[in-house]
């Protein structure tokens, strides 16, 4: 696998940048969710803001289940926003409009960033002993 930490671009790979990405992404959607009116996809961001916020606390504690959690929840919603992009583009809606393109090529960026950022994070996991 490539190691993308010892690049110049390595620093948007460490643990707390990773985390942070992670609690900023349910942020956004909540934010864009309320600007929009539609409260119910609100209040099930605010959920998941809630559980993103937890996972990332113990994930930064180093605790191996919430460790767990945390990247597998990275590596499928990377892998979802990468397919999603994939259909956009096979059935033509990524570049319907000009002003589409970009935000499909920036959800592309997002996820593939999200599927490393896990695994990134599944390799720094602690061990279950104690010490």
């Amino acid at each position: 696998m490539i190691d993308l930490r010892r690049s110049p671009v390595g620093k948007i790979f460490r643990l707390e940048v990773i985390l942070f990405a992670f609690v900023l992404n349910p942020l956004m959607k909540l934010s864009s969710a309320l600007s929009a009116g539609d409260m119910e996809m609100a209040r099930t961001q605010g959920l998941a803001l809630a559980v993103y916020l937890i996972l990332a606390w113990f994930t930064w504690r180093r605790q191996v289940v919430a460790t767990w959690g945390a990247s597998i929840l990275m590596v499928v919603n990377g892998g979802l926003t990468v397919l999603n992009f994939g259909a956009a583009v096979i059935l033509g809606k990524a570049f319907e409009t000009p002003v589409s393109a970009p935000l499909y090529l920036l959800d592309l960026v997002i996820g593939l960033y999200f599927l490393y950022a896990g695994t990134v994070v599944f390799r720094q996991r602690p061990s279950w002993k104690r010490r």
